[in-house]
Parts: C-alpha cells; structure tokens; sequence
C-alpha cells in the first residue's frame, strides 16, 4: 500500500509539480491562519509537549519519532489538513487534475480514504486536545502519511519556504523543541537509534531538505552549531577571538619578536624618563653604562663640571651662592630662567638624550640590545640592580654622589651649567640671555 502510494505516478507528481499547490501554500491567504496555528501550537502543542514531556510524551514522542516525528510535526493539529483545505485548497486538490481520483484510489488502499472522507476526523482531531498523540499512536496512519510525507507531502511541506521558516522561526516552537532540556538528548538518541538514518535513506527527503532554502541549514546550525562553533573555535573562532581578544597574545609573541618591548620603551620611554627625571636622570644617567662616558665626552662639560669640581667650582660656586649667585639664578628663574630650563629640557634635554649619538635609538631600535634584553640583558640589569648596582647607587646616594648631583641641581650646578652653557662652555644650546 505504501509503495503504491509511493509509486502513484498522479498524487506525488501532482503534489510535487502542482505550481499552483505550492504556491498558494506559500502565498495562502491563510499563512496567517498558519501562523495563528504556529501560535495555537505555542499556546497548546509545545505547552502540552513541555507538559507531556515531563509525564512521558517526550519519550511517545521519541517512540513516534522513530515511527514519524516529522510525520507529527507535519499531521500537528490537521495542518496538513488545514493547509489542504484553506480557503479552497481541498477544492484546487478536488480540481487538480486526477488527485482527487489518486487520493479516491488511495483511499480505496485504505489511508487517504480515511483522512478524505473522514469529514470529522480532522476536525475532531483539531479539537482534540490528543489529537498528536491519537495520530502519532495511530499506527496505521502516522505510517501511511509518513510514508506518503517521505513520497511528497512532507517533501513539499518541507520544500515549502514559508511553511518551513515559519515553523522554525515560530515565536520558540521549534526552538523550545530544539532547546528543550531533553528534546535535543531524545532527538540525539533518536537519531542514534535511526530517526536521522532514515531521514537521511529517505528518498529525496533529506535531498530536498538539503535543497530546502533554509530547513536543513537551519536544521544543520540547530544539530551542528555547538560542533561547527566547536570546529570555527578550532580552525579560526578562537584565533579570531583571539586576535580580537587576545591582543595581548600578539602583544606577547611581539614581545618576543621585539614590539612590545620597543613599543614599551617607545611609550615608556619618555616616562621614565620623567621618573628618571623625578627620581633621578643623574642615576639613570650613572646607571646607563655608556651615558655617563657620553655625558663626560659630551664636550667636555663633565670633565670640565669634574675638574671645576676638583678646583673649587663648588665652592666657587657656593661662594657665588653666598654672594647672590642664587639670588640672581632665583631671579632669572622669576624672569623664565625656569621655564626656559624646562622648555630646553622639552626641547633639547630629551633631544639631547635621544640624539645624543643615538643612545635612545641605539637603546630602543639596537638589534642586539633589543636582542640581549630578550636573552636576558634587562633581567640582568634588573639582578644586577637586585644584587648591587642600585644598593651601590643607593651606597653612594648614602655617600653623597648623587646627593650632592641632586642638591647641586637643586643649588645651582644645572642652572650653572646652563648658564656654562649660555656662556659657551656647554652644548652650545646657549640662550643667549647670559
């Protein structure tokens, strides 16, 4: 019976070419009545699942599943049916050539006779709040229809663009019953006991599933997105995220490349030199291995800050102090000497520091230092430091060197030099106020 179903050369044809059939089906007028069946099935059919699911019709409906699961969503509360007889579509059918006369020869066979004839049954089983289980549990009838469902009629409800979006996109329908806690487990079961096997050996079913405009993508995004997720996360989500929000990790493999790091003397830089600044530039500067010898060979004026050191600029200078030296210094600082110090250091000071025989450029853009910081170079800095260098600066910070830099600073040396400098003595980045 099912194969001649199956075979009826006038019923699948008709159903499948019927360019009339399906198009109403999409464009019905009673796509709404189909919507508010959608949502009758909201109201009724999933409340009744959730509840059903809970007392066991999950499980009937895992059974039926087996037996005809889409069959059921198709057969749901006659909308087959409905669909069929909405607003003259049973008449186009009863017009259609020979289907009425197929559907007469089947229901000689015995299902379609039933569903045909049976002027209450599809009302009755509208009404009926078990209608789904009746017809799931109807042996013969959810197996003919599935049957005739694999033949055509799910095939075509299936192909059907409007039906299918709308019963996937059904305000939670489709997905309640796909998200619900144990319909996916059941339909996995299922599907492990054959439900997918079968629709998959389904003649032309999973085909036009497959061609379907969106059933079997969204079928596949609903049953494969979690492992497509999974997939994209292995073969490129992750590293998209990743990239987008693992910046860090590319600043991390930059840091071993080297970015990082010149980006953080890039950026940090000029911070530290403020803190050094703050701190002291002096120590930064008797710390750098090379600044202090440039600073010295730096035309002379350590040597020459040195030797006036050793003969008696300090005091010569503390004597000037005395004598008002710091007075006139404080005034040149009320009349911009400060200022001018501070745009010199903006302007020359960290020039000076970062041109002076590309110290900064040779610290930041230096392959080998980058290189040696990467082999360990500032980790050793850092254990020196940790083992002396800044113990023996704080030493000699406790001895006086630096104290004596700072109060020298702080006193008049810089200003002096500044002034040394004024005078033609130091960098040649006179201001010639002096």
């Amino acid at each position: 019976m099912v194969e001649e179903q199956a075979e009826d050369e006038g019923m699948v044809e008709e159903q499948a070419e019927d360019e009339g059939m399906v198009e109403e089906q999409e464009e019905d007028e009673g796509m709404v009545e189909e919507q508010e069946q959608a949502e009758d099935e909201d109201e009724g059919m999933v409340e009744e699942q959730a509840e059903d699911e809970d007392e066991g019709m999950v499980e009937e409906q895992a059974e039926d599943e087996d037996e005809g699961m889409v069959e059921e969503q198709a057969e749901d509360e006659g909308m087959v049916e409905e669909q069929a007889e909405d607003e003259g579509m049973v008449e186009e059918e009863d017009e259609d050539e020979g289907m009425v006369e197929e559907q007469e020869e089947d229901e000689d066979e015995g299902m379609v006779e039933e569903q045909a004839e049976d002027e209450g049954m599809v009302e009755d089983e509208d009404e009926d709040e078990g209608m789904v289980e009746e017809q799931a549990e109807d042996e013969g009838m959810v197996e003919e229809q599935a049957e005739d469902e694999d033949e055509g009629m799910v095939e075509e409800q299936e192909e059907d663009e409007g039906m299918v979006e709308e019963q996937e996109e059904d305000e939670g329908m489709v997905e309640e019953q796909e998200e619900d806690e144990g319909m996916v487990e059941e339909q996995a079961e299922d599907e492990d006991e054959g439900m997918v096997e079968e629709q998959a050996e389904d003649e032309g079913m999973v085909e036009e599933q497959e061609e379907d405009e969106g059933m079997v993508e969204e079928q596949d995004e609903d049953e494969g997105m979690v492992e497509e997720q999974e997939e994209d996360e292995d073969e490129g989500m992750v590293e998209e995220q990743a990239e987008d929000e693992g910046m860090v990790e590319e600043q991390a493999e930059d840091e071993d490349e080297g970015m990082v790091e010149e980006q953080a003397e890039d950026e940090g830089m000029v911070e530290e030199q403020a803190e050094d600044e703050d701190e002291g530039m002096v120590e930064e500067q008797a710390e750098d291995e090379g600044m202090v010898e440039e600073q010295a060979e730096d035309e002379g004026m350590v040597e020459e800050q040195a030797e006036d050191e050793d003969e008696g600029m300090v005091e010569e200078q503390e004597e000037d102090e005395d004598e008002g030296m710091v007075e006139e210094q404080a005034e040149d600082e009320d009349e911009g000497m400060v200022e001018e110090q501070a745009e010199d250091e903006d302007e020359g000071m960290v020039e000076e520091q970062e041109e002076d025989e590309g110290m900064v450029e040779e610290q930041e853009e230096d392959e080998g230092m980058v290189e040696d910081e990467d082999e360990g170079m500032v980790e050793e800095q850092e254990e020196d430091e940790d083992e002396g260098m800044v113990e023996e600066q704080e030493e000699d910070e406790d001895e006086g060197m630096v104290e004596e830099q700072a109060e020298d600073e702080d006193e008049g040396m810089v200003e002096e030099q500044e002034e040394d400098e004024g005078n033609g003595r130091g960098t040649g980045r006179g201001r010639g106020k002096w």
